[in-house]
Formats: structure tokens, sequence, C-alpha cells
């Protein structure tokens, strides 16, 4: 079954955070990863939605970084 669009854009942001499985307590939780990565995979925001995220990522990485280098300086 192919999810809709905006369906599709909710399961990349799942896939994206690695909390697809969460929500999904009781099924197989590899099956859903999976599933929802090929999910993810063919959807054009999937795409977008990691970029989004690893961009978060790499601004709380430099976040919590900087002030502790600054500071042992």
């Amino acid at each position: 079954m192919t999810p809709s669009p905006r369906a599709a854009a909710l399961i990349s942001l799942l896939s994206a955070t690695k909390l697809a499985p969460k929500i999904f307590p009781n099924a197989d939780k590899n099956q859903i990863a999976k599933r929802s990565k090929t999910i993810a995979e063919g959807e054009w925001a999937g795409k977008a939605v990691r970029q989004a995220v690893d961009a978060v990522n790499t601004a709380i990485i430099v976040a919590v970084t900087v002030p502790a280098v600054v500071a042992s300086s």
C-alpha cells in the first residue's frame, strides 16, 4: 500500500529520527524500520527531512561544543 504524500512525509520524519519502530511497539521493529526507510527513500520530502534533521543535529553539536572549547581556552 502506498501512503499519501502527507503520511509519507511524516513517515520520512519518523524514519530520519529513528522513531518509527516506537510508534508501533507491538510490531516487528526491524520490519517497521525497513519499511519506513523504503518509504522515506521514495518520498520527495524524505531527502529534505533527512537534511533538516542532520542540520539540527549539527547545530546542536556546535552549540554544545563551541562553548566548551572557548571555556577551556
